[in-house]
């Protein structure tokens, strides 16, 4: 189905506001993208930052219980055989560190003795056996101490002389630092970190220590005994936690053993004898991006906000300009309907469609007026007409008594001929005063003209004073609108300086007690009297400041208030005066138009007189002439006689003709009538 919007304010509307649409939408789009990425990119990096932290301090607290034990067996105790001296100096290296759990001094063979004298042997241990094969520091896979029975590692440093095995040192160091260390990782509310061995055990678990040691990532074995929603170790899990086995960092997303997405950093920790664990920071993928969450609903409020004011705007600006053309659109409705009625209208707008706006306005004005003359000049026939046709009729009339007045023309013939010679004297004489009167109304004409000029400039001084007028009373409203921003601005301070009244009114009661407490403490608080006092002084200076200020304020807004009330008064005198203005220039229209009309009257009369000057002429000439032919009229009388009565049959002619010519002027008046003027 096809529709047809007929208001040019909903056809803008429709054209502009999906182009906005889809402007700011691709804004808004491309802003939280590339947000996205920086808040993705920050995210990442604190994690890695924070991985990273830990990381080294782990592996720097494994160095120094290597170093320890590096230093041990550097003692030339443990290259003896003395086992008392052994025994002590693993005992002081015990104590004085209070970093190990358990100290040994292996032989080659995995015999030894411990700190505390007894004796113990580790052949079995892996961890034994890769030091004897290696000669180099090794530390092993988490596993449970002998000694204690809790979860800890074992550090092996060689004793070598000349590049041969004598014994190897242990120690036991409890995983319960690292564990410490796990639990201290806070990102974000439920963020949490886990250590992982080389073997894919969890060493240390900051959200579920139950995990500790019973759950391996590499295998996916769980402790059947532990209570979680997922049995089964999420593959992604294990696939980034072999990334990091390769030796670099690797970030992505895996499902917990409590069904929770989560957003994770693996960071490996490189340790003395090639062992390898990874310490990973993670946090619930809902709370990573709470951030972008939040960015995604600012853009869109921003975004939807953007289109509701844009559709305002497109609304009020298509109002303006609509304006004009609807006001063109009433106008032409009732000039269709013939509504001629002079009306009141204003455009306020300037570029081309006010333009055409007021030139449709003039076209109607010189309509109207088009037809005013033509009603006028329609009676005019009319009238003229009517007289037409009685004076046809009259002339017929006459026609019969011309014959009869012929004979008596004869006789009057002699005596006219007498008469012409005065009468030439007369016609001279009416000539010359005929030629004053046309250069008389030839000033007049020319004075008319000039009342005119005079006329349209004092139109066009009473529009500019309107416009005048006009930017006045702008300026007015600008002056009234600033001095009642700058009374909420006096309001404010005044209550600014009551705050600072009172503040200082506190500190001087402040330092008063200040002052009786120094007074208390006798010789001791003599100083701090002195600041107390000085801190009153500067008290009451304030409240004095404060108080002028407060006084100048009341003045200024005393004046405010009356600047305020001038500028009304003021206002309503220019809006007085653009009224008079107004009326005056509608007064110097109508003063236009009848000196315009007497100016075109005198030009009349003065071409008329003209005319008269040049047939008084030839009245003299044609006096003259009469004079020369008054003798042959007698002889044309008989001819006269023949041709009245061919002029009798020419005004009946003419009667008819002009009662034809009033049906015409009559039916003219009634199409006329139709329109309002």
């Amino acid at each position: 189905m096809h529709f047809r919007i007929a208001s040019m304010r909903t056809r803008l509307l429709l054209m502009i506001l999906p182009l906005m649409i889809v402007s700011l939408g691709t804004v808004a789009g491309l802003s939280y993208y590339f947000a996205n990425q920086i808040l993705s990119r920050s995210i990442d990096e604190t994690v890695v930052s924070i991985g990273t932290d830990y990381s080294n301090q782990i592996q720097g607290n494994i160095s120094e219980r290597v170093i320890e034990l590096e230093g041990l067996a550097s003692n030339q105790a443990m290259k003896g055989n003395d086992t008392t001296q052994i025994v002590k100096a693993l005992n002081d290296t015990y104590k004085r560190t209070g970093n190990f759990d358990n100290i040994n001094a292996l032989l080659p063979d995995g015999s030894g003795v411990r700190f505390n004298g007894t004796t113990t042997n580790v052949s079995d241990r892996d961890y034994f056996k890769a030091v004897v094969n290696t000669k180099q520091v090794y530390i092993s896979d988490p596993l449970l101490a002998k000694v204690n029975g809790k979860l800890s590692m074992i550090i092996a440093v060689p004793v070598l002389e000349n590049n041969r095995l004598v014994k190897i040192i242990t120690g036991n160091v409890s995983l319960q630092r690292a564990n410490d260390l796990i639990k201290e990782v806070k990102f974000k509310e439920n963020g949490f970190a886990a250590l992982i061995d080389d073997s894919g055990m969890i060493i240390a678990h900051g959200k579920r220590p139950e995990l500790n040691g019973k759950l391996n990532i590499s295998t996916k074995k769980l402790d059947p005994e532990l209570q979680v929603q997922n049995t089964e170790v999420d593959d992604q899990y294990k696939k980034l936690f072999e990334e990091a086995k390769t030796g670099k960092k690797t970030s992505g997303r895996y499902i917990d053993l409590d069904g929770v997405k989560n957003i994770g950093v693996f960071t490996p920790i490189k340790l003395q004898g090639g062992q390898l664990w990874v310490m990973v920071v993670s946090a619930p993928e809902v709370e990573v991006t709470q951030e972008v969450s939040v960015l995604a609903k600012i853009m869109f409020w921003v975004v939807l906000f953007c289109i509701l004011l844009t559709a305002l705007l497109i609304t009020y600006i298509s109002k303006k300009f609509v304006r004009p053309i609807i006001l063109m659109r009433d106008e032409a409705l009732l000039l269709a309907d013939g509504d001629l009625e002079q009306r009141q209208l204003v455009i306020h707008s300037n570029d081309e469609i006010g333009q055409l706006a007021r030139a449709f306005i003039e076209m109607s004005e010189k309509l109207r007026y088009l037809i005013v003359e033509v009603q006028i000049q329609a009676n005019t026939i009319a009238s003229s007409s009517e007289e037409l046709t009685a004076s046809a009729q009259q002339a017929a009339q006459a026609g019969n008594q011309v014959a009869l007045s012929i004979t008596q023309i004869a006789q009057g013939t002699e005596r006219q001929a007498a008469s012409v010679t005065s009468m030439s004297a007369v016609a001279e004489r009416i000539s010359a005063s005929i030629g004053e009167i046309a250069n008389t109304g030839k000033m007049i004409s020319e004075t008319a003209s000039g009342s005119t000029k005079n006329t349209e400039r004092g139109q066009e001084a009473i529009e500019q004073a309107m416009a005048q007028m006009k930017q006045i009373n702008q300026g007015s409203e600008s002056v009234q609108r600033v001095i009642g921003e700058l009374a909420k601005g006096s309001q404010e301070i005044s209550e600014i300086v009551s705050l600072i009244a009172s503040i200082a009114g506190q500190t001087n009661l402040l330092a008063l007690n200040a002052a009786i407490e120094a007074a208390r403490a006798g010789e001791q608080g003599r100083g701090f009297a002195v600041v107390a006092e000085e801190v009153r002084k500067l008290a009451e200076q304030s409240n004095q400041a404060a108080e002028k200020i407060a006084d100048l304020i009341k003045k200024n807004e005393t004046d405010m208030d009356e600047a305020i009330a001038a500028t009304h008064n003021n206002s309503d005198a220019v809006d007085t005066g653009m009224h008079v203005v107004e009326i005056a220039g509608t007064i110097f229209k109508e003063i236009a138009g009848s000196v315009t009309q007497l100016s075109d009257q005198i030009s009349g009369i003065s071409d008329s007189i003209n005319q008269i000057a040049v047939g008084s002429q030839d009245l003299v000439e044609s006096v003259q002439v009469i004079d020369s032919e008054s003798q042959a009229n007698a002889g044309e009388t008989l001819n006269v006689s023949a041709v009245s009565e061919e002029q009798l049959a020419s005004m009946e002619e003419i009667a008819s003709a002009s009662q034809v010519l009033a049906t015409i002027a009559g039916e003219l008046q009634e199409i006329v009538v139709k329109f309002k003027v």
